[in-house]
C-alpha cells in the first residue's frame, strides 16, 4: 500500500466517524426535545384524573352483541352465570375458555360469551384445550 492509499482510508473512516457521531448527537437532540413537550406537573395529572373520575360508567362506549358480556374496566373480571365462557384477549390470538377447562378458575376474563358458538362463530375466538 502507498502513502495516498492509506491517506484514503483515514479520510474515508473520519467522514464516517463524522456522519456516525453526528448521527447519535442529533437524534438524542430530536428525541429529548419531543419528550420535553409531553411532560406534565404533578396537578396537571391529578386534574385530567379527577375529570375522569367524576365521569359516570355509563357514558363507556360498549358494543351491544347479543350473548356477549363485556366487563368493563375496573370492574373484577368475574363472567355472570347466563355468560359462562370466559374470553380473553392476547396479542396473537383471542381464546376462550370453557367451564371443563383446568384453568378455567384461574382466568381472568375480558369477555364472556352465552355459547360457544358465539366465541368461536360471531367474536372469532379459538377454544383453548
Amino acid at each position: 500500500m502507498n502513502k495516498n492509499e492509506i491517506l484514503n482510508y483515514i479520510g474515508i473512516f473520519c467522514l464516517f466517524s463524522v456522519f456516525f457521531v453526528s448521527g447519535f448527537y442529533f437524534g438524542y437532540k430530536s428525541s429529548s426535545s419531543k419528550q420535553s413537550g409531553i411532560t406534565a406537573t404533578t396537578d396537571e395529572i391529578r386534574a385530567i384524573a379527577d375529570k375522569v373520575d367524576n365521569q359516570e360508567v355509563t357514558k363507556v362506549n360498549v358494543l351491544d352483541t347479543p350473548g356477549v358480556f363485556w366487563i368493563k374496566v375496573g370492574e373484577p373480571p368475574i363472567c355472570p352465570q347466563t355468560h359462562p365462557i370466559k374470553g380473553k384477549f392476547d396479542s396473537s390470538v383471542n381464546i376462550y375458555y370453557l367451564q371443563d377447562h383446568q384453568s378455567y378458575d384461574n382466568v381472568k376474563a375480558h369477555i364472556c360469551f352465552v355459547d360457544e358458538n358465539t366465541a368461536k362463530e360471531q367474536a372469532g375466538f379459538i377454544r383453548r384445550y
